[in-house]
């Protein structure tokens, strides 16, 4: 499989985030926001000129960083592979860095709020992915022994369930951070209410410790 074909959907949106920097360029106030602080809200601005092109920038860095580190690193990217990690950290700092890109302009333009939490879109982020991507191959094993801890069966059936709960929950939670308003729940209470029909969906079976 070419790069082309494997990383489509990661060079597509590279080159979405660096065309939307473009067309909005003239439409975007002198000052933009570029960082969030511990508590998650801006605390830092740039001018423009810098700014909107400050996050493409750095998701073309992260793809090259992650292209070039298995001729450097090979041990670490094959246990990375081996446990399922690799290709969600690859793909999901360049979805991160595309996130804070959409927060940047949507806030510059007056589209989003600038109360935007980024501490609760990351936990979001998280939630979609790993939905996402887990749901066509295996829970790690660290998932599914959390699951039974929390009172969940193991078994394909649970595991499916809890990807698409985690895909809703993160995609709420996205909505929510562009939103400013009760942020943390429109991430939490899909959770704990997909939690609550799963115990009683998929009962964690009786003498199973982990």
């Amino acid at each position: 499989m070419s790069m082309l074909d494997r990383d489509r959907y990661v060079l597509l949106t590279i080159l979405l985030c660096f065309a939307g920097s473009f067309v909005l360029y003239d439409h975007l106030p002198h000052l933009l926001p570029i960082h969030w602080g511990i508590d998650g809200h801006i605390n830092r601005e740039l001018p423009k000129d810098p700014a909107a092109y400050l996050y493409p920038g750095a998701m073309v860095l992260v793809f090259i960083f992650f292209r070039l580190i298995p001729f450097v690193d090979r041990n670490r990217v094959r246990q990375l592979r081996e446990i399922g990690l690799y290709n969600p950290l690859r793909n999901g700092a360049v979805y991160f860095f595309a996130y804070c890109q959409i927060l940047v302009m949507g806030i510059g333009i007056d589209l989003f709020s600038d109360r935007a939490n980024i501490l609760v879109g990351t936990a979001s982020l998280i939630c979609l992915f790993g939905g996402i991507h887990f749901k066509d191959s295996c829970i790690p094993e660290l998932g599914l022994s959390t699951l039974n801890r929390l009172g969940v069966s193991r078994s394909k059936e649970s595991g499916r369930f809890v990807c698409t709960a985690f895909l809703i929950s993160g995609a709420s939670g996205l909505v929510g951070t562009l939103t400013g308003l009760y942020q943390p729940l429109w991430l939490t209470l899909p959770l704990v209410s997909s939690l609550f029909v799963g115990r009683r969906r998929f009962p964690k079976e009786s003498g199973t410790d982990n």
